[in-house]
C-alpha cells in the first residue's frame, strides 16, 4: 500500500527497466509520473548531492516497504480476516487523510486476498461493534481507538516504521 509517502517502482534502484507490480489506486488524489529512464538517469548522477539524498530517500522507503509486506505476510497468515480489515481500513485511512474510504467490498477483498463475503462478515462485525458505518460502496471510521485495539499488532508495527519513514523524509 502505497500513500503520499511512497512510490511505485522501487525495481528502479535495481536496473529494471519496468516494474513487475501491478498498481491499484483505490482513493482519488494526485501523483507524479516519471520514467523509469528519467530516475535511473538521475540516480545514475555521482557526487551530485540531490540525486545522492533523493536515491536515500527512495532506499528509506524500499526499507519501509520490506517492513510492510513482511508484516502483512505474517498477517495473512496468522490472524483473523475481521483484525485484517480492522489494519487494512486504518492504512488505507491514515493515507487518504480522512475518516471515509469510498470502496466496494469486492475491491476490499481484491486486495486482503480473501472472498468478498468474508469481507462483507468481518464489515458487519465491526459495523455492529460501533467502529465503522458502512453503506455501499462507502465506510465511515466512527471510533479510531476502538478500530485501533480491533486491528491485529501489524497495523502498529507498520505505523511505526511509516512515522519513522516521515520523519526521515522531514530531516531529508
Amino acid at each position: 500500500m502505497v500513500g503520499n509517502e511512497g512510490l511505485l517502482g522501487v525495481t528502479a534502484l535495481m536496473g529494471r527497466n519496468e516494474s513487475p507490480m501491478q498498481a491499484i489506486v483505490i482513493q482519488a488524489g494526485h501523483a507524479y509520473r516519471v520514467s523509469m529512464v528519467s530516475l535511473q538517469t538521475v540516480l545514475a548522477r555521482s557526487g551530485g548531492r540531490r540525486s545522492g539524498t533523493l536515491q536515500k530517500i527512495i532506499l528509506r522507503y524500499a526499507q519501509t516497504l520490506f517492513v510492510q509486506m513482511s508484516q502483512n505476510t505474517a498477517c495473512y497468515r496468522r490472524h483473523s480476516i475481521e483484525q485484517q480489515l480492522a489494519s487494512w481500513l486504518l492504512f488505507s485511512l491514515d493515507r487518504a487523510g480522512t475518516n471515509t474510504l469510498s470502496i466496494t467490498q469486492e475491491s476490499i477483498s481484491y486486495c486482503l486476498g480473501v472472498r468478498r463475503e468474508s469481507v462483507t462478515e468481518a464489515a458487519k462485525k465491526l459495523q455492529e461493534s460501533g467502529v465503522i458505518q458502512y453503506r455501499r460502496g462507502q465506510i465511515e471510521l466512527t471510533n479510531r481507538a476502538a478500530m485501533e485495539i480491533k486491528a491485529c499488532e501489524c497495523y502498529k508495527v507498520i505505523k511505526r516504521e511509516s512515522n519513522i519513514l516521515s520523519t526521515d523524509l522531514q530531516a531529508a
